[in-house]
Order: structure tokens, then C-alpha cells, then sequence
């Protein structure tokens, strides 16, 4: 949105919050958008820990409204957490970690909804990648769920399917470019988009 439209500009603000290429590396961004009937507050924070040998990365993203009683609903907190050596061993023929390389929460005043996702090896050569999702109500909102599983479940199961195509077709057309590329020469690729010179 921009001023001209009559609309004002949110504002960013980028900070590092770490920046160490054989610790953490971190990177907060946050938004203010003062949309005078709904003013929010978005911040979201990427975390890498080891840039040189990537071990683990994280993400989280909080949105906060004061537009009234109907703020906490207008808000919410995700959070996902990816355990790289967790994954390659998924990938490996044999061997399964005891818990999901990546995984993660969705809160909001009415809903919980917990992720996992689990890669094995196919026969191909390719990965078959398991997506387990958990929905809980919260609030007034528990009880009313199971209908509402009942009624939209099909229509969601279908939009959650056809996410999870696209997101396919973007790794199948990105990931394995990179993945073929000497190690060392990704990794210095990767400190050098996180970090710059």
C-alpha cells in the first residue's frame, strides 16, 4: 500500500541479532502497519545456527493487533524448527530419527495447530515427504471443531494437498541444482547470502 492510494505505509525494520558464521546467525524483521482501524505488529525472526556447516534453522513469526476486543483474534504466533542432521538421516536408506526433522506450531486464540514433517528415501531416488498436521480447539472454539472438521474437511484436506504440490514442484525445480553442487562451494554460497561480505 502506499500513501498516494490513501493508504499508509507499513514500516520495516531488519536487525541482525547474530551474526557468527560457526554459531548462530539471526535476523529479526518487523512490521508496523497503521491502518488506523487495525494497527499491527508483525515480527518475524530466521535463525541458522552455524552458517559454515548448517545444523539447525529456525523460524518464527508473531502478529499482534490493537484493533479492539477483536484484537486477539486478528493475531497469532508460528513457530518451525528444522534439524538438518535429523533430515539427511531420514534421507539416509535404514535409518529414522527418533523424532521429526522438522516440525512446528501454529497458536492462535481459537486454534493449535501442530506440524511435522518426515522425509524417507524412495525407491526412485526421489524423497516421500510425510506431512502429519494436529488441529486442537481452543477456547469457546474446542467444541465447535469437530463440526467444522466435518463440514470443511474434505474442501481442506484438498487445499492442504494442492499446497503441498506446489511446494513439490518449487523444491523439484530448485533443490536439486543445489544439492549437486560441491559442499563447500554451497556452504560459502549460503554464509556469504546470509551474512554478505
Amino acid at each position: 500500500m502506499n500513501e498516494e492510494d490513501g493508504e499508509p505505509d507499513a514500516d520495516q525494520c531488519l536487525t541482525v541479532l547474530a551474526r557468527d558464521r560457526r554459531g548462530e546467525t539471526a535476523l529479526e524483521v518487523v512490521t508496523h502497519d497503521d491502518d488506523p482501524d487495525h494497527p499491527a505488529r508483525l515480527v518475524c525472526a530466521l535463525g541458522l545456527t552455524s552458517v559454515e556447516r548448517p545444523r539447525e534453522a529456525w523460524l518464527t513469526a508473531t502478529l499482534h493487533s490493537a484493533g479492539g476486543k477483536r484484537a486477539k483474534y486478528l493475531g497469532g504466533t508460528g513457530r518451525l524448527r528444522l534439524d538438518l542432521g535429523r533430515w539427511w538421516q531420514a534421507t539416509s536408506h535404514g535409518r529414522h530419527p527418533a523424532r521429526a526433522p522438522l516440525g512446528g506450531t501454529l497458536t492462535h486464540a481459537l486454534v493449535r495447530v501442530s506440524v511435522t514433517v518426515v522425509p524417507r528415501p524412495a525407491p526412485d531416488g526421489r524423497w516421500r515427504v510425510t506431512v502429519k498436521a494436529r488441529i486442537r480447539g481452543r477456547s469457546f472454539a474446542r467444541p465447535l471443531l469437530p463440526l467444522a472438521a466435518a463440514v470443511l474437511g474434505r474442501r481442506a484436506r484438498r487445499a492442504g494437498a494442492e499446497a503441498l504440490e506446489r511446494a513439490a514442484v518449487a523444491w523439484n525445480a530448485q533443490v536439486p541444482a543445489l544439492v549437486r553442487k560441491d559442499g563447500e562451494r554451497l556452504s560459502a554460497e549460503l554464509a556469504d547470502a546470509l551474512l554478505g561480505p
